[in-house]
């Protein structure tokens, strides 16, 4: 129980000072100290304006402060992180502005020893480990410690999106053992808003493992709740919630939350000022609590990633008189709960940690102890920080050394770390990534979308696998893929044979080792933000039956926010130009290598890779999400250079090239499901298609009824330089008028459109990009203009 009772101090000794009121020497009265199990409030009064400072420690040597450079005469400060039952020494210190001080004789207090949860203000740099234990059982969230020496000093837990840290499934808090006494309640303070789908925080109390019960506020999607929650073999037994709020939780206030137990009963109470409390949900729980603490979680619905900031959590009626008061010493080293170390490259490896305080790195390495390699610095001070050691030597073991230093004299060092670079070649596979840009230095792949706009809601990163000493890749290899550290995944590889295998979808996956990883757009925006880009490391590691690796890391920088422009040309010359773009800042390559390349009568193109002839070759441009595009004209010259010899793949059926308006992604649907191969629902399709037996035709897809249609429209000679032109309109009635015309590049262009077909509304995406593709054609497109209408 906490208790305010005065200091037994014998008088304070002072100077004048030389300033403004320096005549009347600086003296402290009425000192008083406030004990609790593991915190005291220090107060005291001068007789006139000054600081405030408190030494304390085990003995008069004082190993601890706390200050407040704020002149009044009124002082008080806040000692935490005390154990209870302990007597301290203490001494209080005033200076006034004029030089004036004041201090009071050595003191000592005493803490309380009953008590059930030791309170904390997170008034502090550094999460108090003596209290606190920090549990993630998924490694992948986050701690912070915010604002030490502020009224706004707090703690942060962070669930990033995409995780799954659903109650019962894994843990993500704050813990510690409850003391002897039965509380009479707990309260805590929350910061954060409440606005992801899904994502809830609060108190928890638990019994043993798997057996809890949480406290806290959850938002659901439409409404905030007080939830309370009891868990049994970590299933959930029963659950409880009190309306809070229609909404989110987003004006920037405070939320306060009470555990108050009444034997076998807790219930939940809210208040948003922390003085009057209104019920919450009701929950029965007869087993004894051993833990307690902060929890934060989510669910498989949540939006975006789920923070619990939280100001304070004490035991009531021990609750902290004033918190948050003064400027902590600090004696603690920065708590480094989380690090790796990993190859990226054959001779890249990267260093990143996690750390409850901002911090910096040094960075020692070398093929020897003696660490003589080099040397990497990070000078901007971050919670989540990373260094990259380049220009390694290939199938190398380096060993490394970082120290992580908080600015405040105080330094983590981690030794001993090693790590190991893939040899390249040899028996090991290896991975290509297509249409993005090789970094030189690092050998890493980077992949950039989002510059203009977002053509469908997913990137597509695609390439091959290759591996020199195994007959059959897609029997000896296999591909796993992580995004952002997040869960492992294995990706199809291409096996030709496999065309009616459930499952497969060799018509996107054309050769042997051909892999296409399909990202969402929503997954893409929690990589760190660098010049305007979120950046997402996708890791790809090849294994095959021999137990070799291949490593390829793969940058996939996506621009939030942006909304391709309803009037747009392509510019492939100056992608060819730039030493960093390529394809994929003009467009949104789906399937298949292209490249750009100066070709005669069309200039700088876009060209399928003659190697890599197939199906698919598809890319895209325009929007589909964000003002997406609806009614358009667009123009597109091309060329034909020739056809793939191995052709007419079971199922295909031709050779064919094409665009498609109103593109919204692949779908589910025809027999091939990883990746998708359905491109219904689409709006038109027009088409160039080369049967056997000579017979070739132009046709035009609908989505209504999902017809096609052949058309007698010129035929394509290969080599010659053509345009096609399509266009399509809505109409008052919300029926679509879909156009379509193709010229010789030595012809006039005709005047009318030589087809043009109608669909009632419903029967197709309203709105949608612009995609081109080609099925076993080598296909040379020139730069694309779009006209909004």
């Amino acid at each position: 129980m906490l208790a305010l009772v005065p200091a037994c101090h014998h008088g304070s000794s002072g100077t004048s000072g030389g300033g403004p009121g320096g005549s009347t020497p600086l003296a402290i009265s009425n000192l008083t100290v406030a004990p609790g199990p593991n915190f005291a409030l220090i107060t005291w009064e001068t007789n006139r304006d000054a600081d405030s400072r408190v030494e304390y420690g085990l003995s008069p040597a004082y190993t601890d402060s706390v200050s407040s450079a704020a002149q009044t005469t009124t002082h008080s400060l806040l000692l935490t992180g005390l154990s209870p039952a302990t007597t301290y020494h203490f001494r209080a210190l005033s200076e006034a502005l004029d030089g004036g001080n004041a201090a009071t004789d050595d003191d000592t207090f005493r803490t309380a020893s009953d008590y059930s949860l030791l309170g904390d203000d997170f008034n502090r740099f550094n999460l108090n480990r003596s209290v606190w234990t920090y549990e993630d059982s998924l490694q992948r969230g986050e701690l912070q410690m915010m604002g030490a020496g502020t009224d706004l000093a707090r703690v942060v837990l962070r669930i990033a999106e995409n995780q799954d840290y659903r109650p019962g499934v894994a843990k993500h808090r704050l813990v510690q053992d409850l003391g002897p006494s039965v509380a009479e309640g707990f309260e805590a303070k929350f910061l954060n808003p409440w606005t992801v789908t899904g994502g809830e925080g609060g108190v928890f109390l638990e019994a043993a493992p798997g057996l809890f019960a949480q406290f806290g506020f959850v938002y659901d999607g439409q409404d905030l709740l007080c939830q309370a929650s009891r868990y049994m073999g970590n299933n959930l037994d029963t659950t409880a919630s009190t309306f809070v709020q229609a909404g989110p939780w987003t004006n920037g206030e405070p939320l306060y939350l009470r555990v108050v137990p009444n034997g076998s009963e807790y219930r939940a109470q809210y208040s948003f000022d922390g003085i009057n409390f209104l019920n919450g949900p009701v929950l029965t729980f007869a087993e004894s609590m051993v833990q307690g603490g902060l929890y934060v979680a989510n669910s498989l619905a949540s939006d975006g990633a789920t923070v619990l900031s939280t100001d304070y959590l004490f035991e009531i009626p021990d609750q902290f008189p004033v918190e948050d008061v003064g400027v902590p010493a600090d004696h603690d080293d920065p708590y480094l709960y989380r690090y790796d170390v990993m190859a990226l490259s054959d001779a890249v490896a990267r260093v990143r940690w996690w750390s409850d305080e901002a911090t910096t790195g040094t960075l020692r390495y070398g093929l020897t102890p003696d660490l003589l390699g080099g040397v990497e610095f990070l000078g901007e001070a971050g919670w989540v920080n990373e260094l990259l050691v380049t220009n390694l030597d290939p199938g190398s073991l380096y060993q490394l050394e970082l120290t992580a230093p908080d600015g405040r004299g105080q330094e983590t060092i981690l030794s001993g770390l090693t790590v190991q670079t893939p040899a390249p070649g040899g028996g090991n596979p290896t991975i290509r990534t297509w249409n993005g840009w090789d970094h030189p230095d690092l050998h890493l792949n980077v992949q950039v979308f989002g510059t203009h706009g977002n053509p469908q809601d997913t990137v597509n990163i695609v390439g091959r696998v290759f591996d020199l000493d195994e007959s059959r890749v897609d029997l000896s290899n296999v591909l796993t893929w992580t995004l952002n550290d997040g869960p492992a995944h294995t990706a199809l590889l291409g096996d030709p044979r496999s065309i009616s295998g459930p499952g497969q979808a060799p018509w996107r996956l054309q050769d042997e080792g051909d892999y296409n990883i399909v990202l969402p757009v929503e997954d893409l925006d929690v990589g760190r933000l660098k010049d305007g880009y979120h950046r997402n490391e996708l890791r790809l590691v090849s294994e095959d039956d021999d137990g070799n690796l291949g490593v390829q890391t793969v940058y996939v920088n996506w621009k939030p926010g942006t909304s391709w422009p309803a009037n747009y040309m392509t510019d492939f010359e100056s992608s060819a130009l730039s030493q960093k773009e390529g394809p994929q800042y003009q467009v949104q390559v789906i399937d298949g290598a292209w490249y750009i390349d100066s070709i005669p009568g069309l200039g700088f193109s876009l060209r399928t890779n003659s190697k890599r002839l197939g199906y698919d070759r598809m890319f895209a441009l325009g929007e589909a999400l964000n003002n997406p595009w609806d009614d358009y004209v667009a123009t597109i010259p091309f060329q034909v250079n020739g056809l793939d010899m191995q052709g007419f793949t079971p199922g295909t059926g031709s050779y064919a090239i094409g665009v498609i308006n109103r593109w919204n992604g692949h779908q589910a649907g025809g027999p091939f499901e990883v990746p998708k191969h359905g491109i219904y629902p689409l709006s038109s399709l027009w088409t160039y298609r080369w049967f056997g037996g000579g017979n070739e035709s132009w046709q035009v897809w609908l989505n209504q009824n999902q017809s096609i249609e052949d058309l007698a429209g010129p035929s394509i000679t290969l080599g010659d330089v053509y345009t096609m032109k399509v266009r399509v309109q809505t109409q008052g009635d919300g029926s679509t008028v879909h156009s379509f015309k193709v010229w010789n590049q030595n012809d006039v262009e005709p005047a009318d459109y030589q087809f043009t077909r109608t669909t009632p509304a419903g029967s197709g995406p309203d709105t949608g990009s612009l995609a081109i593709f080609a099925h076993h054609v080598d296909l040379v497109v020139g730069d694309i203009t779009v006209q909004g209408l």
